[in-house]
Parts: C-alpha cells; sequence; structure tokens
C-alpha cells in the first residue's frame, strides 16, 4: 500500500468523524450516524485490512467475526431490553407501606 493512499484513506476518514459529529447535533440527520459510521468501517475493512483484494478463507473469516459480533451484542443487550421493575416488596412478601394524605 502507497503512503498516499493511506493519508488519503485517513483523510476521508477525518472528514467522516466530522461529518459523524455534525449528523449527531442535527436531529434531522441523526439516523444517517449508523450509516456513516457502517462506511467508516468499510473502508477500514477494505483498505487497511485488504479484504478486497484476499482470496480463501480472510473473507469468510471475517464475515464470521461480524457476525458473531451481531450475536455478542444482541445477546448481551436482551438483558436490559427485558428486564422489568420489581419493587423489594414484591420479592419479600412485605407489605407496602401506604402513605396517608395530610388533609
Amino acid at each position: 500500500m502507497k503512503p498516499w493512499s493511506v493519508l488519503a484513506v485517513w483523510l476521508v476518514l477525518l472528514l467522516l468523524l466530522a461529518l459523524q459529529f455534525v449528523a449527531a447535533g442535527l436531529p434531522i440527520l441523526r439516523g444517517a450516524v449508523p450509516v456513516i459510521g457502517l462506511g467508516m468501517a468499510v473502508l477500514v475493512a477494505l483498505t487497511f485490512m485488504r479484504l478486497g483484494s484476499s482470496r480463501g478463507l480472510t473473507p469468510a473469516f471475517a464475515l464470521a467475526g461480524v457476525f458473531w459480533l451481531c450475536i455478542l451484542i444482541g445477546l448481551g443487550s436482551l438483558d436490559s431490553f427485558t428486564r422489568h421493575d420489581i419493587g423489594i416488596s414484591a420479592l419479600t412478601g412485605a407489605p407496602r407501606i401506604q402513605h396517608q394524605s395530610s388533609e
């Protein structure tokens, strides 16, 4: 890889990072932030990891890594998505204390 191409990709990544900061600050463009991040990841994978020109099992292992990362994030987020607020009295069987209004 030539040094000028590495510098060009680095500058494009910096521009995309600046675009991400701008998009995160504007409510109408907040949906574009993950798309920009995905574009940055693809750019890194194709240039620095050289997945575009690799042969054999390298692209398959890279895709498998992305697949298992999605599984890991998905299963890890299930805990917070399915957690319900259960009070202490519901777990111990203790009666709830009702506060009386002072009228």
